[in-house]
């Protein structure tokens, strides 16, 4: 029930890539077609139960505890295939540990257009962005050992990079423009890993402010690096076209 529980979180870890571990999802209508259960009882159950009842019980999707800053049926409401236009806007977040490099690419509308995933050394990771990139504008994680990876970014006439730090300010602002796009229906996002920590992530509040993060032992290298893109649109002088 809900999302504060070790099942679901367990099933996050596994959808999201954690080691020796697979992610799988069945609902009732799976167990009709493998004859375990009979269609009218969910047809029944569907009419008695409240929405987010049934689609708890019945079709695996935990209900909104109220945690989340986007809100589920926000996202929901945002999932669409990968835009098929060109990435204007590059948004990247750098490993840390057992992190990973992700990198969410917006379209001119700040679509998801493309949305990239790795885990790899410094020197490989510095060459893909730069490929992957292509000269469009690029916002990076320039926090700790971002910094030195920016650097190298930037060389050989690299001005299309800007890097972001980091603080428990720019942060929340960060967050807050991102929940701004999502609730008001300003992007669009693809299903899975995106969407997964997008769902899993959460706010609490502080003395100092509002604290967005993954929950313990989950990834947020997506919600930053989709975030960073959607920041970087929002520069006016970011309008410019792909070199």
């Amino acid at each position: 029930k809900g999302r504060k529980n070790w099942a679901y979180k367990l099933a996050r870890m596994a959808e999201q890539g954690a080691q020796d571990m697979a992610y799988f999802k069945l609902t009732a209508y799976d167990a009709v077609e493998g004859g375990e259960l009979d269609l009218a009882e969910i047809e029944d159950a569907q009419r008695m139960l409240p929405a987010e009842v049934f689609a708890e019980l019945y079709l695996a999707e935990p209900s909104d505890d109220g945690g989340n800053p986007f809100g589920i049926a926000a996202i929901a409401r945002v999932i669409a295939p990968l835009s098929s236009r060109p990435v204007l806007y590059w948004g990247w977040d750098l490993a840390k540990s057992y992190d990973w490099t992700v990198g969410v690419g917006l379209d001119d509308r700040g679509h998801v257009a493309q949305f990239e995933r790795w885990q790899g050394t410094w020197e490989s990771t510095t060459a893909k962005i730069r490929y992957i990139t292509a000269g469009a504008p690029a916002m990076v994680d320039s926090t700790g050992v971002g910094d030195p990876v920016l650097e190298a970014l930037q060389k050989d006439g690299g001005s299309n990079f800007e890097g972001f730090k980091f603080t428990a300010t720019s942060k929340q602002q960060l967050m807050e423009g991102a929940v701004l796009a999502v609730q008001q229906e300003l992007t669009r996002i693809p299903d899975g890993v995106l969407r997964s920590e997008l769902e899993t992530f959460e706010y609490e509040y502080t003395r100092t402010g509002v604290r967005y993060a993954a929950p313990a032992g989950l990834h947020d290298d997506c919600v930053m690096a989709f975030a960073l893109a959607l920041r970087l649109r929002s520069q006016p002088r970011a309008q410019f076209m792909v070199a």
